[in-house]
């Protein structure tokens, strides 16, 4: 087994990353929303809805590639442990660690 503190570390990162990339995709699409009511009404421009839906395809491309981090920190992780497939005695090592 390898110390998994700073693997770990990343993960927690990782899942703080994720948990702010997803309260900004609330906060984006709830702006959009906003927009799509008061275009129709027209007190709002072109300008400012095709911002915010910019806006909104920004933090939900940044939220998949903060859980493909998360993902793949998890993955690190799980390097530390090795554990064998089938229960058995070592008889040689061919790698030092």
């Amino acid at each position: 087994k390898l110390d998994p503190k700073d693997l770990q570390t990343s993960v927690d990162s990782a899942i703080a990353a994720e948990a702010a990339e997803q309260a900004r995709v609330k906060q984006t699409a709830a702006a959009f929303v906003r927009q799509q009511k008061l275009l129709p009404k027209g007190y709002t421009s072109k300008s400012e809805y095709d911002s915010a839906q910019a806006q909104l395809r920004s933090s939900q491309s940044a939220l998949k590639a903060a859980q493909a981090q998360l993902a793949n920190a998890r993955e690190q992780l799980g390097y530390t442990s090795l554990i064998a497939d089938a229960p058995g005695i070592i008889t040689a090592r061919q790698a030092e660690v």
